[in-house]
């Protein structure tokens, strides 16, 4: 199979994502095992994580806004305009550099008056840190953002080799830099190694965004012009929407803050970074890959296009993640120790990593399954159905919280967190089904309980081969975890050739 350096292909899209990505979250387990060493659940890494909290919940939802707005607004005007006229990216560009800076400029100097709510149970000193820390992080938001605009250009042009190169060159950048200079210079180490990772992720899509635009230069006349009021009005509803999904993070922060004792933070902080892996790794992927397809049969009016891509994507979604989840379950407490049980990082901070960690593993399908369902309600424009379910699913998460963080906390974050994806997937479903017209046929029926079939199977050859490892031959950690991994994979494989689930396919425009 060719792999274009241009343009690829869904499956080849899919392919390049899936590879790189398995690296370069490899590494982000490696940064995060070195201050684990270096800091572990300490007093001072929750100081960092939470002045981190605000500037990189704003930088984060640019990031994702900004595509997510602008790919189906790129591909709307290119289906408008004449044939053969291709986008203004500088128009494009600009009009984003506008949102940018202003919100940039307005995060630096509004940041002391959430001095109140991050202040609770914390003392003054510390909350002066969190301000300054949170300050220096405000630098990162214009350069997470335009890595937004230019993974949006190239994307939308089907390129998705050099955006999924970005958080490769991102926790390298960090690594180095922790490893180079944490021993001698401490806490400002991490500072420093944030910026030179977000500064190489902007570079690996700016210069190759940059030169496709001189390769397709056209004159003005030529080129299609964007609807600037009418991106700028759906940017702001979905930025809305990611804020909503983005202030988890903040508020649970918040919470382990404010009514934890030191160390809950960071503990979650880690639970985040093993449960998220294969989803960034297997589920970014095919989400990432298919938007642009989804986003061009929204704009040619072809809802069966779209309605068989969001079912085909759910199905290997199935197959992927819920073998996945309960390997994870199963080897949760052997995993953490096996990454980060080492210098600061104790037996206590595992205890605690595990117990929340568990919990993100239970609700990890209904993640999965809201990542891809979140591309298909975007490229439709589902402004108001999204905003009313991300509202009420984050309520429930509040509540839930709230009420159980002084007895159970890892239920009050965690399990918080499981029912806000499971209602928000089940919410916006029902919206697909009625209002967009994405039903289940019985071809799609039949394939969602070909791919339960299909986990099914390696999932019964985990806990089958893990039982055995585990409680028969009583070995160590180590051993059962490759065994029962291989006997995982070898399941999924089987059935997969059996089957045919992960197999789907489509032409090269989508």
């Amino acid at each position: 199979m060719k792999f274009p350096f241009v343009k690829q292909t869904i499956k080849q899209a899919s392919i390049i994502i899936a590879v790189i990505a398995v690296s370069s979250q490899g590494l982000g387990v490696i940064r995060e095992a070195i201050m684990a060493n270096y800091l572990g659940t300490s007093v001072e890494y929750d100081i960092l994580l939470i002045s981190m909290a605000i500037p990189m919940m704003i930088a984060n939802i640019l990031f994702m806004a900004i595509p997510s707005a602008g790919i189906p607004y790129l591909q709307q005007t290119r289906e408008i305009s004449s044939a053969g006229s291709e986008i203004n990216e500088p128009v494009f560009i600009k009009a984003n550099s506008i949102i940018i800076l202003l919100i940039s400029v307005f995060i630096f100097f509004a940041l002391p008056l959430f001095r109140g709510i991050l202040a609770q149970g914390i003392d003054d000193t510390q909350i002066d840190k969190i301000i300054f820390y949170g300050r220096i992080f405000c630098f990162l938001i214009p350069i997470r953002a335009y890595e937004g605009v230019f993974r949006a250009l190239l994307q939308f042009r089907r390129n998705f080799l050099f955006p999924a190169m970005t958080i490769l060159g991102f926790n390298l950048g960090i690594i180095l830099v922790l490893l180079t200079l944490f021993p001698s210079i401490g806490t400002p180490a991490y500072i420093v190694a944030w910026f030179v990772g977000t500064i190489s992720q902007l570079l690996i899509v700016a210069i190759p965004s940059y030169l496709l635009i001189k390769r397709n230069v056209k004159t003005e006349d030529d080129r299609a012009r964007l609807d600037s009021a009418g991106y700028f009005k759906y940017l702001s509803v979905i930025a809305f929407i990611e804020s909503l999904g983005l202030i988890i993070d903040p508020f649970d922060r918040f919470l382990a803050g404010t009514f934890l004792s030191e160390g809950y933070v960071s503990a979650n902080y880690y639970a985040l970074i093993i449960g998220s892996v294969p989803i960034r790794i297997l589920i970014y992927a095919l989400g990432t890959a298919i938007f642009p397809s989804l986003s061009e049969y929204v704009a040619e009016g072809n809802i069966i296009k779209v309605r068989k891509l969001y079912h085909k994507a759910i199905k290997v979604c199935l197959v992927l993640i819920i073998p996945t989840a309960v390997y994870l379950y199963l080897f949760s407490g052997d995993i953490v120790k096996i990454l980060f049980e080492r210098g600061k990082f104790g037996a206590g901070s595992r205890i605690m990593t595990t117990e929340v960690l568990r919990y993100y593993l239970l609700g990890m399908v209904f993640h999965a399954l809201f990542f891809i369902q979140l591309r298909v309600a975007y490229a439709i424009k589902l402004r108001r159905y999204l905003i009313l379910s991300r509202i009420l699913s984050f309520a429930i998460k509040g509540a839930i919280g709230l009420t159980f963080i002084g007895t159970d906390w890892a239920l009050a974050i965690g399990g918080g967190t499981i029912a806000m994806f499971t209602v928000n997937y089940f919410l916006m479903e029902i919206v697909l089904i009625r209002k967009s017209g994405l039903i289940y046929l019985y071809d799609d029926v039949r394939n969602i309980m070909k791919a339960l079939c299909g986990a099914a199977i390696p999932t019964l050859f985990i806990i089958g081969t893990y039982y055995v490892f585990h409680y028969v031959l009583s070995l160590g950690a180590l051993i059962p975890l490759v065994a029962v991994g291989a006997a995982g994979l070898s399941g999924l494989f089987i059935t997969d050739r059996w089957l045919g689930i992960t197999g789907f396919s489509a032409k090269s425009k989508g």
